[in-house]
């Protein structure tokens, strides 16, 4: 991978973090119990929703017959599939700690 995508990558990840911090004290103070959420899963999830978007922009600028709403559709699927696999391989036999 380029040196400055890796470099904007951690930068990112950081800049992620931070948003994941604040976002659980929003959610505290509108009485939502974050507890039982780890925040790496929060993270997670949203890099995955992040990832759709881009994957999803990403078709559509390189081929413009498609349609945006199943582009969405099919980047979702994909990407679905692969961070459900990737926790049933590496976290299925994992305590979770709250």
């Amino acid at each position: 991978m380029n040196k400055h995508y890796e470099d904007s990558a951690e930068n990112l990840y950081d800049e992620i973090d931070e948003i994941i911090m604040v976002l659980r004290k929003q959610f505290e103070s509108e009485g939502v119990d974050v507890d039982d959420v780890l925040k790496q899963t929060m993270a997670v999830e949203m890099v995955a929703l992040i990832l759709v978007k881009c994957l999803t922009d990403e078709r559509l600028i390189l081929n413009s017959l498609v349609d945006k709403q199943e582009a969405s559709r099919e980047a979702y699927e994909a990407v679905k599939q692969v961070v459900m696999q990737y926790r049933k391989n590496n976290l299925s036999t994992v305590q979770v700690k709250h």
